[in-house]
């Protein structure tokens, strides 16, 4: 199966539809992003992906990778970072006039990040066709990095603590995890003169305000967040700070649809009264 027919919602390797971003556009504007941006400069994709067998998901991948993989770990963790909802989206979940907000990761010591791990599947011409459909969805973040993967160790707990900062439940010591892997993530930094739609950390409820109304082509940025809980909790993954943000959006949009249903009956033409003598 190539690239195209997995966007176009053909079966993968996990036995599901997979759900891309603007699926139909991606293929012909794949060229314009055929060299990946690293820290170090631009680079062909060739060079860049030629060792790499896995991609870590922290975000919209976990349950929509929109590629063919032959192999998938998860639920699996990386070490060191905090998932952070920083970054800003103006192609995907939200417009260049009003930005939505999407995950990157942010280093934080002690920290881990849950996610899944998709090995690459297909020949080398196959391969390339999936980087640059990554390449181009990522386009956004400006970093490509080289992570350890870890998996809960055997006999650990059915529920595993997620992303959050050291001294929390997300810290984990080297006897609760193994490392079975190494993987290519993306990463949005702080870095604007490459990426200028970061947007960095804001207060809880403005950020649940901003992806509570914000929307771009690939549908609203509240349903970016809701399915992303909802993939860490069918992985058994306690991610407090991701719930919390989850809870926050819920509460702002019921109080935004009240709002607008009292402007609605605020609208409406009074009733002629007529008076009893």
């Amino acid at each position: 199966m190539t690239v195209p027919e997995a966007a176009a919602g053909l079966q993968g390797a996990s036995g599901g539809a997979h759900e891309v971003h603007s699926a139909s556009s991606w293929e012909h504007r794949a060229d314009a992003h055929a060299h990946a941006s690293t820290r170090g400069g631009d680079t062909d994709v060739d060079a860049v992906y030629s060792s790499v067998e896995y991609i870590f998901g922290f975000g919209s991948l976990v349950s929509h990778p929109g590629f063919e993989y032959s192999e998938v770990v998860r639920p699996c963790y990386i070490k060191g970072y905090r998932r952070v909802f920083w970054q800003g989206s103006t192609d995907h979940r939200g417009t260049p006039e009003s930005p939505g907000r999407t995950v990157t990761l942010e280093p934080c010591e002690g920290a881990v990040t849950w996610g899944a791990a998709f090995r690459l599947a297909g020949d080398t011409q196959q391969r390339r066709r999936t980087w640059q459909y990554l390449e181009w969805r990522e386009k956004q973040y400006d970093q490509r990095a080289q992570v350890t993967v870890y998996c809960p160790a055997l006999g650990s707990n059915s529920s595993h603590d997620g992303s959050s900062s050291s001294g929390s439940s997300g810290s984990f010591s080297e006897e609760e995890g193994v490392p079975v892997l190494t993987a290519l993530t993306f990463i949005a930094t702080s870095d604007r003169s490459r990426n200028p739609n970061y947007l960095g950390p804001a207060p809880l409820e403005a950020i649940a305000h901003q992806i509570a109304t914000s929307q771009g082509p690939s549908g609203p940025n509240h349903e970016y967040l809701f399915r992303l809980a909802e993939a860490m909790r069918s992985m058994s993954v306690v991610d407090e700070e991701l719930f919390q943000l989850e809870a926050k959006v819920r509460a702002r949009m019921q109080l935004l649809e009240a709002g607008s249903a009292a402007a609605a009956e605020d609208q409406q033409p009074a009733t002629a009264r007529v008076s009893v003598s």
